[in-house]
């Protein structure tokens, strides 16, 4: 009865290990969700062709004169627009001379503007010359001068001036919009304004005293006196209906 038992046991053993293994377990499908909603469209954006510019009347004519300029007074400063040479032909100007660097074949001197201690030109050709002193930068433009060679100081007979404020050089056009045109220049004791033919009114320099028309002064007094000595700040006025002039006087109480 025993070894009936072994051999059942044997043979159930061995029946267990050539057993075919059970399959594994098979993993729960995902479920799918169903959405009633549409997918969302991506929006292509189209920029906006760029608005037109506005293109402003011309209220103000170019002086077409061509005009010879005449010089005479100090000079000290350069403002004879003579350049650097000898003192006697630069400085102390006592009778009126004939100024060269501003030749009417030349250049071609159109309208000119006289301030405290600088001057400026408006040329035929569209250009802004401007000359003399720059310690408020009326003449808009750099006028730093280089180190000069001790052998120039030797010199007594010289007048030591800075070519770059004691000639008549030209204001960069980069300042102004593309085709801007100017029709007028005022100066006034440290200050510099130009009158577009659009009646726009550009300015630099150091705003001191009240030497401009009653119909400006709230807005350039606001905006030179904010400015200061920054030679390179331009400010522009709204644009006026009808003519725009500007007119300067060595006395505020002298407006009319």
């Amino acid at each position: 009865m025993a070894k009936n038992n072994k051999r059942k046991a044997a043979e159930e053993y061995e029946d267990a290990e050539h057993a075919t293994p059970p399959p594994p377990a098979k993993k729960p499908k995902k479920s799918k969700v169903v959405s009633n909603t549409a997918p969302i469209e991506k929006k292509v954006l189209i920029p906006k062709p760029p608005k037109p510019v506005k293109q402003l009347p011309e209220i103000n004519t170019v002086p077409t004169q061509v005009l010879d300029v005449y010089v005479f007074g100090e000079g000290t400063a350069g403002q004879l627009g003579l350049g650097n040479g000898i003192r006697r032909d630069v400085m102390g100007v006592k009778r009126p001379r004939l100024n060269r660097r501003l030749g009417a074949d030349e250049v071609g001197v159109v309208q000119i503007a006289i301030g405290g201690m600088h001057a400026a030109a408006l040329t035929r050709d569209n250009k802004i010359l401007t000359w003399g002193c720059n310690d408020t930068g009326a003449l808009g433009r750099e006028t730093r001068r280089q180190q000069q060679d001790d052998e120039d100081d030797d010199d007594e007979d010289k007048a030591d001036l800075n070519p770059l404020e004691a000639e008549p050089r030209e204001v960069d056009s980069a300042h102004f919009p593309a085709g801007t045109k100017f029709s007028q220049l005022e100066c006034t004791d440290g200050t510099t304004f130009a009158v577009t033919t659009t009646g726009l009114v550009y300015g630099w320099g150091q705003f001191r005293v009240s030497q401009i028309t009653a119909h400006l002064y709230t807005y350039l007094h606001t905006m030179l006196t904010t400015v200061g000595v920054l030679w390179s700040y331009w400010i522009q006025l709204p644009h006026n209906q009808g003519s725009t002039k500007l007119s300067s006087y060595s006395d505020a109480d002298s407006w009319p």
